[in-house]
């Protein structure tokens, strides 16, 4: 017998964080959300990128060990852009 396939939504909102379990059908079987959290530190408001990332990799490592995930989309609101450059740091500029 064929194993289910799902596919995991990312889809990172100004308000909200969501990760999104997608059976064939297009239906949600599972979801996990928190907020995103802006943090009011310098040069400027920015978004929690460490934060967001540790929640991501935990619900995604959560997600896999119960759902065969054959695909990720991410979706993100356009009022927010990353800058990066491999040599910068953690390649994360702005």
């Amino acid at each position: 017998m064929a194993k289910k396939k799902f596919c995991a939504v990312l889809d990172i909102g100004k308000t909200n964080i969501k990760i999104h379990v997608l059976d064939a059908q297009l239906n949600s079987v599972a979801e996990y959300s928190k907020s995103n959290d802006i943090l009011d530190e310098k040069p400027y408001p920015q978004a929690d990128v460490v934060g967001t990332w540790k929640w991501m990799v935990t619900v995604l490592t959560e997600v896999a060990a119960e759902y065969s995930i054959h695909a990720l989309s991410v979706t993100t609101h356009g009022a927010t852009a990353a800058l990066v450059n491999p040599e910068f740091d953690n390649g994360l500029v702005l």
